[in-house]
């Protein structure tokens, strides 16, 4: 396997984690979405939002760290909430790990996003579905 490629289960684990935020967001297509580039599709998070997120993510926390997951402790900003991990670490390293722990916890909040990021893994909700409504729906 080449260097910083997905095995196909993980990157379907991804993909199921990343469709959550698609529930009831607005669904934009492929040339709609890339017109945004350089736009934020994090929504600002309300008080009972952010408390739902935040709780939610201690909880995912703690289960990656009894899995042995290098996470820091949750960063809260207005519109994600954010664990840094070693920046050495690819997807293939922590997917997995993120993948059992958000279903430990009966799947992401609804209308939420967990995404990894090189050096962090994040939890917001979208304003739109990026997803291929085709993706989204399997």
């Amino acid at each position: 396997m080449r260097r910083g490629s997905l095995p196909t289960a993980a990157l379907v684990s991804l993909l199921m984690l990343a469709a959550s935020g698609c529930g009831a967001s607005e669904r934009v297509s492929r040339p709609a979405a890339a017109a945004q580039v350089g736009t934020s599709n994090e929504r600002r998070l309300s008080h009972a939002e952010s408390q739902r997120l935040v709780d939610w993510a201690a909880a995912f926390r703690a289960c990656l760290v009894a899995r042995g997951a290098p996470v820091a402790p949750l960063t809260k900003t207005e519109t994600h909430i954010e664990m840094d991990v070693p920046g050495e670490l690819r997807a293939a390293d922590v997917v997995p790990n993120v993948a059992a722990c958000a279903q430990q916890q009966g799947g992401p909040p609804k209308n939420t996003s967990v995404q990894w990021r090189p050096g962090k893994v994040l939890l917001y909700l979208p304003k739109r579905c990026l997803l291929d409504p085709k993706v989204a729906q399997s």
